[in-house]
């Protein structure tokens, strides 16, 4: 992995035990189990645990953001959480991460969430911290296809050429992962705040 070296970029020495950060965000109709999946009609309009795992991914993301360097992201790697209580629509539900380890680039975190009455789920998650265009690569090479963005972001020609041939391409095109993670992704559009 790339030395982070300067402009907001970590060492993973600069990570202590004890970051914390919360996202909390409104149940809506479609943050229900009904919305997962299509084969999930008929069940209960409540907060679902998929969703909930993607509200704490994106805690961690947010609690790290400050800290990585243009190239660097995390990635999921182990979570080992309980769903204990239904939340239905119009409550609000909050995750509070905190980090417990730095092992080499493992992140190890604990993670409580809450809805407005009680603890909903609670556990512990992994994250990796990885060079974010090496990672991509070998998703693109997974899949049999290339894909011409970069993570990388200032003036190199790489990144430049990129973002040049992104433009041009259609959206239908995108990469894998700028379609999983649009928020983070460098050619898809930011979600909105709350959006999971």
């Amino acid at each position: 992995m790339r030395s982070a070296g300067g402009a907001g970029g970590i060492s993973l020495d600069d990570l202590r035990p004890g970051l914390r950060h919360t996202e909390a965000i409104t149940v809506s109709e479609a943050l229900t189990v009904p919305a997962v999946s299509t084969g999930f009609a008929g069940m209960p309009a409540v907060f679902p645990t998929a969703f909930m795992v993607g509200l704490v991914e994106w805690t961690y993301v947010e609690a790290l953001r400050s800290h990585l360097a243009a190239y660097q992201r995390t990635v999921g790697t182990h979570v080992d959480m309980s769903h204990t209580a239904a939340t239905p629509v119009g409550m609000q539900v909050t995750a509070d991460v905190e980090l417990l380890a730095v092992e080499g680039r493992r992140l190890r975190f604990r993670v409580e969430c809450r809805d407005a009455r009680e603890v909903i789920g609670s556990g512990f998650y992994e994250r990796a911290v990885v060079d974010g265009d090496k990672f991509l690569e070998r998703v693109r090479r997974k899949r049999g296809r290339r894909c011409s963005k970069s993570l990388s972001v200032g003036g190199s020609k790489r990144a430049a050429a990129s973002r040049s041939t992104a433009r041009s391409r259609a959206a239908a095109r995108r990469c894998c992962f700028c379609t999983a993670f649009p928020r983070t992704s460098p050619c898809g559009p930011a979600s909105p705040r709350g959006a999971v």
